[in-house]
């Protein structure tokens, strides 16, 4: 999902404001959200084909579009785009709701990679203080739109989900809770593309294991990471 938020969506922009015609759409993956994408965009119903289906088939021609950053640096008029996306699917809405994007969904089914062991806790300090608990993988792509379009206050372990605040109003304050540096500089590359007041919470290992990767170690939030987390977004 985050990968077609910082990918796939942009040239689904591209390819909707040129207004450029196709037989069908080929794609990595045939994914739910790429379909509620060329929907909601008004791009035509037409086949989605994986790589994997054409490889090796002859086409008459294939056009790419571009328009995005591999590094999540969104262009102006993407960025432009994703807002006024968000703001059709709102209707209006002037809401401005707290939301904490979970991962606990994505920890149970993935126990082995990046969980944040003590976010049961967190989600408990994040209701507390106001905050609605989203988890993203239940909504559909209008569903988060919606919740991140209309929010004030964003905060959440990195993750796909959070890549969501593209779609939030420009201001908007985010907080970014990360295990160590790896995926620091793409979401920093879109939280300040998109306009947004953000900050990053920074955790601890909870394996001493030298040889296990950092990017898949289970880790925790200290109560005072967090305090401080929700000290700034609130001031």
């Amino acid at each position: 999902y985050g990968s077609f938020i910082i990918r796939q969506l942009p040239q689904i922009l591209v390819a909707q404001t040129a207004k450029l015609r196709f037989d069908c759409y080929i794609t990595p993956a045939r994914t739910p959200w790429l379909r509620q994408a060329l929907e909601l965009v008004g791009m035509p119903d037409l086949p989605i084909y994986t790589i994997r289906e054409i490889a090796a088939r002859p086409f008459q021609s294939i056009l790419i579009t571009s328009g995005c950053d591999t590094e999540g640096f969104l262009t102006k008029d993407i960025a432009a785009g994703m807002r006024t996306l968000a703001e059709t699917v709102c209707a209006g809405a002037d809401s401005n709701e707290k939301i904490y994007v979970s991962r606990l969904l994505s920890s149970t089914g993935r126990r082995a990679y990046r969980v944040l062991q003590n976010e049961p806790e967190v989600e408990k300090r994040a209701q507390a203080r106001g905050y609605r608990v989203v988890y993203p993988e239940t909504l559909s792509l209008a569903g988060q739109l919606k919740a991140f379009g209309t929010a004030s206050h964003i905060f959440g372990p990195s993750g796909s989900g959070m890549l969501n605040t593209a779609f939030a109003r420009t201001g908007t304050k985010v907080a970014d809770l990360e295990s160590f540096t790896n995926c620091v500089r793409q979401h920093a590359k879109l939280y300040c593309s998109s306009g947004k007041q953000f900050a990053f919470g920074f955790g601890v290992f909870a394996s001493k294991d030298a040889d296990e990767a950092p990017h898949v170690k289970s880790w925790t939030i200290p109560p005072s990471i967090l305090s401080d987390v929700l000290g700034w977004l609130e001031e």
